[in-house]
């Protein structure tokens, strides 16, 4: 999916002692939802996506949206690589991902073709808590993320139209929590992010893009073979930019996703996931955004540190 991916809830310690094991969705059901997360028994995997999306419209600093003007198109490419690893034997993960990001624009008799690397993230994932290990509490999960300006900010870009745009020029700093709960064959989750981005000066223009809160509920249900299908909602909403310090109104940015998703496991540790992704055309659900619908299509190749306790063809893995 398009990388657009998050609430905070206080943990309960796990009590000691032998306890039944619960059975969770089996091994790929995550991944509808996380795809650069680890399952269970995973030390580290290596994955790449390939996503296209055609905007049909945007949304104005009054959350109107507004269909593409007449001789107006834009769409968007993109390859991310991402590789995730278990450090040690803690519950934590590191992940980097890095994206090529392509544009094809058109506006009247003006057509633009460009693209490049995009903005690296690195982040880390903390299973305080894993799903399935407390009948009750969910699986509680800080996040970490730091993104660095590697792409060619708009201000920097040299073509007609932009299309030679690759990342947002700043550097972000992110934190957040996923929340995870396992009832059968299904599987819910929630994630919740705050993201902070660092402050520019361009031509002698100081300015900042304000902090954005985003939230992700998503759920999958896993069937007899071990192929998953879930969908996720997301909203991503922003303050106000300054520039020079001041406040420039209805600025803010703001973006609702919609996105079905199937995660089918291959043979050996392999998994392919699809997904549809696609955003509302109702006005109120953006600002300063493209709205667009798309497709992703990713490959995971997962590396395990010791055989999975998991019988896929069933539609459960049992936790450690």
């Amino acid at each position: 999916m398009h990388p657009r991916a998050f609430v905070v809830l206080a943990a309960l310690a796990v009590v000691a002692g032998e306890r039944p094991a619960r059975a969770q969705a089996c091994c790929v059901s995550t991944s509808t939802i996380f795809p650069g997360r680890l399952q269970d028994g995973e030390r580290g995997l290596v994955g790449v996506t390939a996503m296209g999306s055609a905007a049909f419209g945007s949304f104005d600093g009054e959350r109107i949206l507004r269909g593409q003007p007449d001789g107006a198109s834009e769409i968007d490419l993109g390859q991310t690589l991402f590789v995730t690893a278990r450090v040690g034997d803690e519950p934590v993960q590191i992940d980097v991902s890095v994206p090529l990001v392509e544009t094809f624009r058109s506006a009247q008799s003006v057509s633009d073709f460009g693209g490049g690397l995009g903005d690296i993230s690195f982040s880390m994932r903390w299973d305080v808590l894993r799903n399935g290990r407390d009948p009750v509490v969910p699986g509680i999960a800080p996040l970490l993320s730091v993104t660095v300006p590697s792409g060619t900010p708009a201000d920097m870009a040299q073509n007609p139209l932009g299309a030679d745009a690759t990342g947002l020029g700043g550097a972000q700093l992110g934190a957040g929590l996923a929340l995870e709960k396992t009832f059968g064959r299904m599987l819910f989750a929630l994630t919740g992010t705050a993201s902070f981005h660092g402050a520019r000066t361009v031509h002698g223009v100081h300015s900042q893009l304000g902090p954005d809160l985003a939230g992700t509920i998503g759920a999958s249900y896993t069937f007899r073979g071990g192929f998953s299908l879930g969908g996720a909602l997301t909203y991503t909403g922003s303050w106000d930019a300054t520039v020079n310090d001041a406040t420039v109104p209805d600025s803010a940015r703001a973006l609702t996703t919609l996105a079905v998703v199937g995660a089918l496991p291959l043979h050996g540790d392999a998994r392919v996931l699809g997904s549809l992704f696609f955003v509302p055309p109702i006005s109120g659900l953006g600002q300063n955004a493209i709205a667009d619908v798309g497709l992703s299509l990713t490959f995971i190749y997962g590396m395990t540190g010791a055989p999975k306790n998991c019988d896929c063809m069933s539609g459960v893995c049992h936790p450690k």
